[in-house]
């Protein structure tokens, strides 16, 4: 069934079997409460586990979140059949980069995780419209900012003129007049959107929505 993704370069160091008791919960809620089908999946890191909302924010739309913990690219990867291919989606939405940079690696290692990923959308489901989301500036990860813009620069690079992938800016919505995230925005360790910020979110993806996953 998975033939698509045989060969794949999935991470097989380290704890990449981390989220195993997470995507099986998945599972188990797959189960008991069918998501909706031909649904937008959004997945990623705890921005999008935190989006508990999504419904409410994009109300007409089949939404589901499978977003899972403190997650990488190489992570999402490896549970790439669990949490993407399986939904069948008409639209993936993604936000992850933020913890990859954070725990150390490179522009370059994130890049080719996210090239991986893109094989994966390219192989398996390749008329699927994919939206990137911007990693974000926070107030708590300030020394990580430079990186973050080279990733954000190189990914947007990458996609120019690929039919059918976007990247979203959700970080500017984030800023104030002198380029600073607003830390009103964030929850108390700083890194995490408060309602608020999701809000500012909103009005970024609805237009791309609308157009590449509306009724």
């Amino acid at each position: 069934m998975w033939v698509c993704i045989t060969g794949t370069a999935m991470a097989a160091a380290g704890d990449i079997r981390r989220f195993d008791v997470e995507v099986r919960r998945f599972e188990r809620q797959d189960a008991t409460n069918p998501p909706p089908t031909d649904a937008v999946l959004f997945t990623g890191s705890s921005s999008i586990v935190k989006w508990t909302r999504l419904r409410e924010d994009f109300v007409g739309l089949p939404v589901l979140n499978r977003g899972f913990g403190g997650s990488t690219w190489r992570e999402l990867n490896h549970y790439f059949p669990q949490l993407v291919a399986k939904y069948h989606p008409r639209a993936v939405v993604v936000y992850e980069g933020d913890n990859d940079l954070a725990q150390g690696r490179s522009v370059a290692e994130c890049v080719a995780d996210f090239e991986e990923f893109r094989r994966l959308m390219h192989a398996c489901l390749p008329d699927v419209p994919v939206a990137i989301l911007t990693v974000k500036a926070s107030p708590s990860r300030r020394t990580q900012r430079p990186v973050q813009e080279q990733l954000n620069a190189e990914v947007r690079r990458r996609l120019e003129g690929e039919s059918g992938w976007t990247v979203l800016e959700v970080g500017r919505v984030l800023l104030d007049a002198s380029g600073e995230p607003r830390p009103e925005l964030f929850e108390t360790d700083q890194l995490h959107l408060r309602r608020a910020g999701y809000a500012l979110w909103v009005p970024v993806l609805r237009p791309w929505l609308d157009k590449f996953a509306g009724p």
